[in-house]
């Protein structure tokens, strides 16, 4: 107890209150910025800091580890310097001597207001001078030229900056904008201040988005027009706008250019000489030409037919393209592959014959007769084989036996009688069940046909052979399934051989007609609603016995792990296409060979040789003469050989033209996959069914194609689960009933085609039935070719549980006669709730089966029989061209039709 006037301690009103936790130093990006250039530890630092026991060698081993740490960033640092360097190094001029190559820049208009033309105009005579007056009467004429569209690309020189730029001004074209894309070092986006992006914008930048795009640059149009208080909103608008779509787009302004504003073009200027190319993989590893002009000549060489011609009888020739060599090296021996127009040889490379736009109008060129630079080597040349021919004989076949022979001597014997006996020489011996009549047969189609009966599973039967491969007993030309009961009395099993030359082709009997035959065929909605509720399930038909019905089919105890071999049963296309046993070697070979003859090794020694109208009047450099290859940063003009003269008639001149060189077998056919996913704008247009005809563009390459749709994972046994619809992966509870999450993990697409050894982007259009302009479906990524690949389509078969004695059951409705039931009877048996079975014995004459599971049966349960098939895609790849019409699939009963594709 205190005495009085002491002091008394007495609880404040104030409590503790500890510092708030400031995020912003401790965020991933303020750590990676204080973090930059340094190296991080290794794991087993600390550990080998506690073994030592001086305290003189703790205090070394850190050192030593400091120094590590610098070392390995110093090299790091100079890895990337020298990256940069070797990087600009195909654009740094030097002066005098000879010049690099430009930078490529694409001009892409997003807005309908807005003009390409007008871009490259302003920056034109910024570069030139303040406005048309201080240009000279030659660029004046030039600038008029490129006005009226008679010019291509434009090669823009400036000084100031020692760079050159080759603009591409690009009409609102879809095609245009991505091939420009493709090659294009920087992409200027042309927006507008006064309208926003069309619908046709939005769907340009998603294809741009999915194929892969360089350094992204913002210029806005038309703010002039706006009041000035506007301007710092609109720009700030646009930027957020381009950024959302590009994160890495930056800029030194960090707002999209204004044209309007003098000071904002040289800004534009001065980002593209200085501002760092974003490479796009799937192209640096390759040697690439944008052309400026074209020249087709005729081959007097071949008399006017060229090697290469896709047309029987099409007037052929040699094709001159002029342009500088970008990416890697070029090689003569490998083949080219051309925009729009296919693969082709090169003849030779040479010196541009006309005049170059970066040197002085009153400078005349050093030499008007072109040189060749290089020339292919017959031994190393790549030639233009895709596929391997086929050989009927090389495929295996089953010896017949006595029976067989004797039979066979037997028919023959009574065809050459002529006592009346019935011929049916116009028309096809089928088996049909007894009792059949003349115009229930015209309905019951054979194995060899592929038909599939009249099940509303996904109307695959609508174009005859979709899936119905057989792997049972031999490739599918040959229909040995249907063969496969022939030892049988046909007599026994309630069969009957009918001609179908005796089958009448009308309705002759309508009394016959079930109700299911009248029944209208379900739509593409309706099969897809129903793939998504009854994944794969099937009623078994009563028309026809399931055995006959799913001969082709194999049930397999774990459809990921259950043994399947990939080479037996294949059809002939198997045998057309080349097969790698191992991608990654056979890739690291091929771009090996490509780098080793594209000048990284010494170059092959080539024999140069004045062919007749080649040599004559044309000087060899002896010293680049020795090599097949030419210098990346070259300006040259490329020699193909066996281009037809129509690709050079139907071009458009505003779209660019580009030469790609192809690496080594990349003309080669094969199995060829993609992931894909589908994409979100075209979620309300009719589900993509497999094997709908579809435009794809792979890297460089664009052709039609109709890919078979399948899981993305495969088990360990190499097999994938057939898709039958390739569905949209959306988040909303409309989206989750389009496709959930099946749309949202994609597909796998695989077609028959060249080989593509890159992971590059792929981009998928589909024609739809009644309208002629491509819709953007699908957008993924390659995956490596595998022939060994196996989509197998999955039939689910469902019984119900008739009586129950514990783990005996007896199971109704999965088939309807006894036969059926011992066909099958070797197939495990499942159910919904996870049992697991075997078919012990057949119940009655209905198709009853006694069944015995693993455990007790659940009254409410299902017992179903998945039965698989291996499924195929279609032969008939087609390089895509834009003046031709391309195939679209419609509803049951339209049928096929070839439609004019509309891009603008």
């Amino acid at each position: 107890m205190t005495s009085d006037g002491g002091h008394q301690h007495r609880a404040s009103g104030l409590r503790q209150q500890n510092k708030k936790f400031k995020s912003k130093h401790a965020s991933k990006g303020s750590l990676r910025e204080k973090s930059k250039g340094k190296i991080e530890r290794p794991l087993h630092h600390r550990s080998h800091i506690s073994s030592v026991s001086s305290k003189a060698s703790v205090s070394s081993a850190q050192s030593s580890a400091k120094a590590d740490r610098r070392n390995a960033a110093k090299v790091h640092q100079r890895s990337k310097r020298q990256s940069l360097v070797a990087q600009n190094r195909v654009f740094a001029p030097e002066w005098d001597k000879k010049s690099g190559a430009p930078k490529i820049v694409a001009v892409v208009p997003l807005c309908p207001d807005v003009n390409a033309t007008h871009v490259v105009e302003t920056v034109w005579k910024r570069c030139l001078g303040s406005g048309v007056d201080g240009t000279s009467a030659m660029d004046v004429e030039e600038l008029l030229m490129f006005k009226n569209g008679i010019t291509g690309p434009v090669t823009l020189n400036v000084p100031t900056h020692h760079s050159r730029f080759q603009l591409l001004a690009l009409p609102r074209s879809t095609l245009a904008v991505l091939d420009a894309c493709k090659v294009a070092d920087y992409v200027i986006f042309v927006l507008s201040a006064v309208e926003e992006v069309d619908a046709w914008g939005d769907k340009l930048l998603a294809a741009i988005k999915a194929q892969g795009v360089g350094t992204v640059v913002g210029v806005v149009q038309h703010l002039s027009t706006t009041p000035p208080r506007h301007h710092t909103g609109i720009r700030r608008s646009l930027h957020m706008y381009l950024q959302d779509h590009f994160p890495s787009y930056t800029s030194t302004s960090s707002r999209p250019f204004s044209l309007d504003v003098p000071a904002d073009v040289d800004a534009l200027v001065r980002t593209l000489a200085t501002q760092r190319i974003l490479q796009v993989g799937w192209r640096a590893g390759r040697s690439y030409l944008v052309g400026e002009g074209v020249q087709w000549v005729k081959d007097e060489e071949e008399g006017g037919a060229g090697k290469g011609g896709e047309g029987e009888g099409e007037e052929t020739g040699l094709l001159k393209v002029t342009g500088w060599i970008r990416g890697r090296n070029l090689c003569a021996n490998r083949l080219a592959y051309l925009v729009d127009g296919g693969d082709f040889a090169v003849r030779r490379i040479e010196t541009p014959a006309d005049h170059p736009s970066y040197l002085p109008r009153h400078t005349a060129p050093s030499s008007t007769t072109p040189t060749i630079l290089a020339l292919p080597d017959p031994s190393l040349r790549d030639d233009l084989v895709s596929s391997n021919p086929v050989d009927p004989l090389a495929q295996e076949q089953t010896w017949p036996t006595d029976e067989e022979m004797a039979g066979a001597e037997g028919m023959n014997g009574a065809s050459r009688m002529g006592d009346g006996t019935q011929s049916h020489a116009g028309g096809k011996v089928k088996k049909m069940p007894k009792g059949t009549s003349t115009y229930q047969a015209a309905w019951l189609v054979d194995e060899e046909g592929e038909g599939e009966g009249d099940d509303v599973e996904e109307e695959e039967e609508e174009n005859g052979d979709v899936g119905m491969s057989c792997v049972e007993a031999g490739p599918e030309a040959d229909g040995d399934a249907e063969n496969a009961n022939e030892d049988d009395d046909p007599d026994a099993d309630g069969w009957e051989s009918m001609s179908s030359g005796s089958i009448p082709s009308d309705a002759s009997d309508p009394a016959d007609v079930g109700p299911a035959s009248r029944e209208a065929p379900p739509t593409r909605e309706e099969q897809a609603a129903l793939d998504l509720s009854h994944p794969d399930e099937l009623d078994t038909p009563r028309e026809s016995p399931a055995r006959v019905r799913f001969a082709k089919y194999r049930g397999l105890a774990d459809s990921r792990t259950s043994g399947w071999d990939p080479y037996e049963n294949l059809p002939e296309e198997y045998g057309r296409v080349f097969a790698f046993e191992d991608w990654k070697r056979a890739r690291g070979t091929a771009m090996a060979r490509a780098g080793r003859e594209g000048g990284d090794g010494k170059g092959a020694k080539v024999e140069v040789k004045k062919n007749e109208g080649e040599g004559d009047g044309m000087d060899v450099d002896e010293q680049d003469a020795v090599k097949n290859w030419v210098q990346r940063g070259t300006r040259v003009t490329v020699v193909l050989e066996g281009v037809p003269k129509s690709w050079v008639a139907t071009r458009k001149p505003s779209h660019p033209i580009f030469l790609v060189s192809l690496l080594p077998h990349e003309h080669k056919y094969s199995l060829s996959h993609a992931h894909l996913v589908h994409h979100a704008d075209h979620a309300s247009s009719d589900p993509i069914k497999s094997k709908d005809p579809l435009i794809l563009q792979v890297g460089f390459r664009r052709f039609t194609a109709a890919p078979v749709y399948s899981d993305p994972g495969q088990g360990s046994n190499g097999v994938a689960l057939l898709r039958r619809f390739m569905y949209h992966g959306g988040e909303g509870e409309e989206d989750t009933k389009k496709g959930g999450r099946r749309g949202k993990e994609g597909v796998v697409a695989t077609w028959f085609g060249p080989v593509c050894w890159d992971k590059t982007g792929v981009l998928a259009w589909k024609v739809e039935m009644g309208t002629d302009t491509p819709f953007l479906v699908a957008t993924g990524t390659s995956m490596p070719s595998d022939v060994t690949r196996i989509i197998a389509k999955r039939v689910v078969l469902s019984g119900h549980p008739y009586k129950i004695n514990k783990k005996t059951v007896v199971v109704r409705y999965m088939f309807f006669n006894p036969e059926d039931v011992d066909y099958f009877k070797p197939v495990q048996l499942r159910t919904k709730y996870g049992r697991s079975g075997t078919i012990r014995e057949s119940v009655g004459t209905h198709g009853r089966m006694k069944c015995l599971f693993d455990g007790p049966m659940n009254a409410q349960d299902t017992v179903i029989m998945p039965l698989y098939k291996r499924v195929h895609p279609r032969w008939g790849t087609e390089v895509y061209k834009p003046t031709e019409p391309v195939k679209v699939t419609g509803e049951k009963g339209e049928g096929e039709q070839r439609v004019m594709a509309r891009w603008d």
